[in-house]
């Protein structure tokens, strides 16, 4: 039987021209909301729970994983993507009004815009070693669904509250050249859905 051996981080410069930013192993100090272990464990298995109860590092197919992401859609679908990263943008929209013979202006706030979120990894077929259909057939559904669903990640859950969900926007399967067939780089783009009262006077 042969070994799939795959190096994430070299995979994911080769695709996208950036390192992905990876938390530090766990060496002398217990990740935070974590148990205190024996500092000469550089690797555990167990799961890594931050103070706010996000997930920071679990096991998944005997590989640990930093930062899970999961999309939880109504239906109870639900989309786990182990091998990604996220990135989270926000803008605010202000009315300037010029100061007469005065240097500057006044601002003033008129919206905050929606978060712009942006998730790139892998679709990884540890099974077969063959294409990932199943992954990216799920993402097709989805896509097209054009249901809200709710993302779960240590990051994102600081910025997103428990009622706000994202919807996907778009999402990119770049081409590979002389790369693994099991192997499928994507790109998926995402935005914050809050929901809104609507009072009629």
């Amino acid at each position: 039987m042969s070994t799939l051996i795959v190096n994430i981080t070299d995979l994911y410069t080769q695709h996208f021209g950036t390192k992905p930013t990876i938390l530090g192993e766990f060496k002398n100090q217990p990740a935070e909301g974590s148990i205190a272990r024996d500092p000469k464990v550089e690797k555990s298995k167990e799961t890594i729970i931050g103070n706010n109860g996000s997930i920071i590092k679990e096991t998944y197919l005997d590989t640990e994983i930093w930062l899970p992401i999961r999309l939880k859609f109504i239906d109870g679908t639900m989309f786990y993507l182990p091998y990604a990263t996220i990135r989270i943008s926000g803008s605010k929209t202000f009315i300037k009004t010029p100061l007469a013979e005065r240097k500057g202006s006044v601002k003033e706030l008129f919206n905050t815009d929606d978060y712009k979120i942006t998730i790139k990894g892998f679709f990884i077929d540890k099974t077969n070693r063959s294409l990932p259909v199943e992954d990216l057939a799920k993402l097709e559904k989805l896509f097209n669904s054009n249901t809200r669903c709710y993302l779960e990640n240590a990051i994102s859950n600081l910025f997103l509250k428990n009622e706000d969900a994202v919807v996907i926007t778009s999402f990119e399967l770049p081409e590979v050249e002389g790369g693994k067939l099991s192997l499928r780089p994507f790109v998926m783009q995402l935005e914050s859905d809050s929901v809104f009262e609507l009072i009629v006077q």
